[in-house]
C-alpha cells in the first residue's frame, strides 16, 4: 500500500484489497503476492508518476493484458481470468 502512495500518489482503502494469487521466481528465490482491489477504481483519477519508476500506464480490456506483463504472471493471469 505504501508503494501505491509513493509511486502513484494513490490512497486506497487497505480493507478493499484481497490476495488473489502468488508467483514464485526460483532464479531469484522471490515470492510475489498478487492483490486485487475489490472496489471500482476511478479511471479519471490523476496518477502522479515518477519518471524513474514507471514508463506510463493505461487501462485496457483484460484480454489485452497478457502481452504487457512479465512472463512470470502469465499463468496466474489465465487462471484469474477463468475465475472471473
Amino acid at each position: 500500500m505504501r508503494e501505491l502512495h509513493e509511486e502513484l500518489n494513490l490512497d486506497l482503502d487497505r480493507s478493499k484489497f484481497e490476495i488473489v494469487g502468488t508467483v514464485f521466481r526460483p532464479e531469484h528465490d522471490n515470492l510475489f503476492l498478487i492483490y486485487a482491489y475489490q472496489e471500482r477504481f476511478d479511471e479519471t483519477s490523476e496518477l502522479q508518476l515518477q519518471e524513474d519508476e514507471l514508463e506510463g500506464y493505461k487501462f485496457v480490456p483484460s484480454e489485452e493484458v497478457l502481452p504487457l506483463i512479465s512472463k512470470y504472471y502469465g499463468d496466474f493471469w489465465h487462471k484469474f481470468l477463468k475465475a472471473k
